[in-house]
């Protein structure tokens, strides 16, 4: 840990990250080694286990009156946030389902409904029907615009995701009505407890927020980062659910049932992926989210489903063996 976290650590207090207790998490290493981007993020979860520490979340300004309401809204209201979808549906529908079963009755959506997946049809009309926010990823972006910055494999998914959406000459209906669905959606979303946004508080759409150079930026960068009013900021876009504090920390999270309670400094979270996981854990992420407190749940889904899609809609084969290994 670098010397500015640990000077920043003993400044500030720290409520408790509560993790469950360990399950195995279906995957495994494709590489045989154990040592990818995700080896460590499980290291450190170690770590934080022992330690049993996070930094808080700042709860804002005002008087005892004002906490004291924002406190009664938040033990009323819950919502289920969820992320890059990727036109997953056996993942989708499955988040929905234990949605369902935890009775939260508010879904925010954070954007990359559609991109590698067979169903994006199905999943933009399920996350239209269900979601009270539904925001613009780089994927919905790269639908209506040339696909700028993105390798070869996700630009081929996406041309096929464009003829599956716009559909054929003959039903230009269906083109309309998906591209006024894409057009229409907001790039971010502000309310009184968080800050909504697909990629970064600096760059809603774009940006990728990542551990190492989230450590390694400029104090300037950092500080950028966290203009935001809100107490908290939720992202996805990397698939690799994570926080980040103010304070320079870092901290992998997305074990299934691991809370996080908002107390003290502004954080970051990652909420992770839906139907693209890549913290090689290959069950769908989403977290749930109470005002004073986030948790993570991991849903298993039917797997080989998606993947038999997959490959009977001509899609690339890598795009349903990376489903299994959750990265």
């Amino acid at each position: 840990m670098h010397a500015h976290s640990r000077r920043h650590r003993h400044l500030r207090p720290r409520p408790v990250l509560r993790h469950p207790p360990r399950r195995d998490r279906g995957g495994h290493d494709p590489d045989g080694q154990g040592a990818g981007p995700a080896a460590q993020p499980r290291q450190e979860l170690r770590r934080l286990r022992q330690a049993q520490v996070l930094p808080a979340l700042r709860t804002g300004s005002g008087g005892p009156g004002n906490v004291e309401a924002r406190e009664e809204k938040r033990q009323t209201v819950t919502d289920a946030i969820i992320s890059d979808i990727h036109a997953n549906w056996e993942a989708l529908s499955k988040v929905f389902e234990d949605i369902d079963r935890r009775g939260i009755e508010s879904v925010l959506c954070l954007g990359d409904v559609v991109g590698y997946g067979p169903d994006p049809d199905r999943c933009l009309d399920l996350v239209r029907r269900r979601c009270a926010v539904y925001l613009m990823g780089n994927h919905e972006e790269a639908l209506l615009r040339a696909p700028i910055g993105f390798y070869s494999l996700a630009r081929e998914a996406l041309a096929w995701t464009r003829t599956r959406l716009f559909g054929p000459w003959w039903k230009p209906w269906r083109a309309i009505r998906y591209r006024r669905i894409l057009n229409d959606l907001p790039r971010l979303a502000h309310r009184p407890d968080c800050l909504l946004v697909h990629g970064s508080p600096r760059d809603p759409t774009s940006e990728y927020l990542l551990p190492r150079d989230f450590l390694l930026a400029d104090p300037d960068v950092i500080a950028e980062l966290f203009t935001f009013e809100e107490p908290v900021c939720f992202t996805g876009h990397t698939h690799m659910p994570c926080v980040f504090t103010e304070g320079r920390n870092v901290y992998p999270s997305g074990e299934d049932g691991m809370e996080v309670r908002i107390e003290g400094e502004k954080l970051i979270i990652n909420v992770g992926s839906v139907g693209q996981p890549r913290d090689r854990d290959p069950r769908a992420c989403y977290v749930e989210f109470t005002g004073d407190r986030v948790i993570y749940h991991r849903i298993p889904y039917d797997l080989a489903a998606t993947q038999q899609k997959i490959a009977a809609n001509g899609l690339d084969h890598r795009l349903a063996e990376r489903l299994g290994y959750g990265v």
